[in-house]
């Protein structure tokens, strides 16, 4: 028989043994897997698995489901080069599906720049029925949504992408110099495929066109709207010129462009970093600016490069 003293230890021991055992939160129970893609810093225009077009100014939730598993891909987030330490939660609630995305770098801070993934997360036990989606990627964009899985099982879901950094063409600052019209000023990451990698004057409707010829051979989508830009600029040659200027780098940057012109006719072009510098994938940029025959002097200068002297 238990006596007194006993009798409280006894009691004692199952409280402490109960609260251990709740302390520790439990791990999600429907996450199966997470797999991330290598850094899609060449793709500018793609396809995912089911032959939906993406592209680099937005980002997309594609889902699938199939024998009670569903499989959620968000396509186009931005984390650091270094893919190591980009991970993703789940939490399933009722109607409601959260999902967390998380990168935790490596001791160095990883690197100096960020590309976009895709990260692919599966979950288990899913009833056929409405959710809400959920997405956290650790920055202000907003992505939420509803399924119906009873009606149907996969689909694909855009979002407009905050900052449009990286690859996404940058908002740069308004031109309202009659000396200089900016007709294009864009990224570029197939670095082999562009041609004339150079600055160039074009001074005759016949080298606009055969320029236009040029960039429509390429075959890509984003080269082909330059050329179209250029094709429906309608520049009177009696009047001015087009300028072309290409420039690579070992990075993707984020630059803003800004004027500089005076009386004289003296004109400059600045295209200034913003941001950090970075050590990624190749890139080419291409500038095209309509110039009056006003313009004396035309300078382009680059950050990080030697002034290019159009005109002097």
């Amino acid at each position: 028989m238990l006596n007194r003293k006993n009798l409280i230890i006894l009691t004692l021991s199952i409280l402490f043994i109960g609260c251990n055992s709740s302390s520790s939160p439990s791990p999600s129970l429907n996450t199966k897997g997470v797999t991330v893609s290598d850094c899609q810093a060449t793709k500018t225009h793609r396809t995912n698995k089911e032959g939906d077009a993406l592209d680099n100014n937005h980002t997309y939730i594609s889902y699938q489901y199939e024998n009670n598993t569903l499989s959620l891909t968000h396509h186009n987030v931005a984390f650091n080069c270094d893919k190591r330490g980009i991970g993703a939660t789940s939490k399933v609630e009722e109607n409601t599906i959260t999902i967390t995305e998380r990168q935790n770098l490596p001791n160095n801070g990883g690197m100096s720049c960020e590309c976009l993934f895709d990260v692919t997360i599966t979950l288990n036990d899913i009833e056929v029925k409405n959710y809400t989606l959920n997405y956290d990627d650790g920055r202000s964009t907003d992505i939420h949504f509803d399924i119906d899985l009873s009606s149907k099982s996969q689909g694909i879901k855009s979002f407009n992408r905050q900052g449009k950094y990286p690859y996404g063409q940058e908002p740069t600052t308004p031109q309202s110099n009659p000396m200089l019209k900016k007709l294009i000023s864009d990224e570029f990451y197939n670095t082999e495929v562009l041609p004339d990698k150079e600055t160039k004057v074009i001074k005759t409707q016949n080298q606009l066109d055969n320029l236009v010829i040029q960039l429509k051979e390429i075959g890509d989508k984003k080269v082909d709207g330059w050329a179209k830009t250029l094709e429906e600029s309608h520049i009177d040659f009696d009047k001015g010129y087009l300028v072309t200027h290409t420039f690579e780098e070992g990075c993707i940057y984020r630059y803003t462009s800004t004027v500089e012109a005076n009386s004289d006719g003296e004109v400059s072009i600045h295209l200034d970093i913003v941001g950090n510098t970075c050590s990624s994938a190749l890139a080419q940029y291409y500038l095209a600016y309509q110039v009056s025959n006003k313009v004396k002097s035309l300078k382009i200068l680059v950050t990080g490069h030697e002034p290019v002297i159009v005109l002097e």
